[in-house]
Order: structure tokens, then C-alpha cells, then sequence
């Protein structure tokens, strides 16, 4: 009688390994799409050791902006920005930070605004209160949409380092911190 009891209570209970086992499962299959989808966002982007297309624009003042003068002279970040962006209002003044120490290397910090998306005198607000200290190797630029679609700009921010041979060493989508950034300057500096 007492075995009849015990085989019945067993069969009305609940095998949570099933469930513990298909939630792994589940998690494992969402972690690995999730890494896939982010390798697959920076491989949309221009690669690492491609020659760094053509940045074109106006700079603030109204004049073009040359690219070209400074491909196998300096050492350039390129940095896509809007605005209204928040996470490129937090990265700014981390890349005015490391132009201003690393200006005597010959580094260039391009700031490559979205002309098509943001008003010029909001660019020269938004420059003038964040950035009014900015040193003169920050070339603020309202890029126009072909250099955001040669260089691939699926979000913002998104940030290039190109060596002085003009070829691409790093990239990065998204907000990065200033110890990332600055490893790579250093790795296009040594390039």
C-alpha cells in the first residue's frame, strides 16, 4: 500500500530538470545570436586595415574641409556625431581630451557632424558650450551623408583611428570609454 502511495505521488511531480535544462538551452542560443548580431554590426563597418575612405564637408567657418592634407601626415580619429545624440555628448569631450594630449604625435581628432540631420547653428551651439576649449587639432566637420555612407555609420557614435599610411587600425560603434579610445591611439600611433 505504502509503495502504491509513493509511485503515485512521484508520478503527479514535476521534473524541473526538463525545464532548468530547455531554459540553458534557451539562454545559450540567445547569448550566441546576440554575439552573432553584434559581429555582424562591425562587419558592416569599414575594416580594420582598409585604406580610410574620404571625409567631405564643411567646417564650421564655411570653408572645405581637406581630408586629404592630412592622410600620411597625421594620425586621425574620425568621429561620427549628431547633436541630439547623448551617447556622443558623453564620448566629446573624451576625444578633445586625447587630441589635446596627444597633439604634439601629430593627432587629428575629425569631428564629423551630420550635416543632413543637424542645423548649423545648433553644430555651433552645441560646439561652442561643450567644446569651447577645444585645441586646434579638432577639426569639427558637417560631413555630408556620402562620408557617413562610405564609412558605413549604421549609429552613432562611430569612431575610426587611422594610421598615417591612411589605413584603418580600429573602430568602434556605441559609447566608449576613455581608456579604450586612448589604447587605441596608441595602436595608430605605432602603426
Amino acid at each position: 500500500m505504502a509503495m502504491e502511495q509513493t509511485q503515485r505521488l512521484l508520478k503527479g511531480r514535476v521534473d524541473w530538470s526538463k525545464y532548468v535544462t530547455g531554459s540553458l538551452v534557451g539562454l545559450l542560443a540567445a547569448v550566441l545570436v546576440y554575439q552573432g548580431v553584434s559581429e555582424a554590426r562591425l562587419s558592416k563597418m569599414v575594416g580594420v586595415g582598409e585604406e580610410a575612405p574620404l571625409v567631405a564637408g564643411l567646417m564650421l567657418d564655411g570653408k572645405a574641409f581637406d581630408f586629404d592634407a592630412l592622410r600620411g601626415k597625421s594620425v586621425m580619429v574620425v568621429d561620427f556625431w549628431e547633436t541630439t545624440c547623448g551617447p556622443c555628448k558623453k564620448e566629446l569631450p573624451s576625444l578633445v581630451n586625447l587630441a589635446r594630449t596627444y597633439r604634439d604625435r601629430g593627432v587629428v581628432v575629425v569631428m564629423a557632424n551630420n550635416a543632413a540631420g543637424d542645423h548649423p547653428a545648433a553644430v555651433e551651439q552645441y560646439v561652442n558650450e561643450l567644446l569651447a576649449d577645444r585645441p586646434e587639432n579638432v577639426q569639427v566637420v558637417r560631413a555630408d551623408i556620402e562620408s557617413w555612407d562610405r564609412y558605413r555609420v549604421q549609429g552613432i557614435p562611430t569612431t575610426y583611428f587611422i594610421n598615417r599610411s591612411g589605413k584603418i587600425v580600429e573602430r568602434f560603434r556605441g559609447y566608449t570609454e576613455e581608456p579604450i579610445l586612448r589604447d587605441a591611439l596608441e595602436r595608430a600611433l605605432e602603426d
